[in-house]
């Protein structure tokens, strides 16, 4: 997921450096690993914490494109 997010953070740098409107991103994940992929498809669940905190952290999915 932090490759996810470095994929983000690159790109909205280097449209700002240009000044550009940032573009939308729509991450997309290709696994082939040896068992079926179990990890949360939302970032937000990734984080232990109470239900009114949530709202505060970084919010978005993926589109999983699971090969095995």
């Amino acid at each position: 997921m932090l490759q996810v997010i470095g994929y983000f953070r690159a790109t909205y740098e280097e449209d700002m450096q240009k000044n550009k409107k940032l573009k939308p991103i729509i991450p997309i994940i290709l696994y082939r690993g040896k068992y079926r992929w179990n990890l949360p498809e939302n970032f937000r669940d990734y984080f232990k914490v109470p239900l009114e905190f949530k709202e505060y952290i970084l919010q978005f999915k993926y589109v999983l494109i699971d090969l095995t």
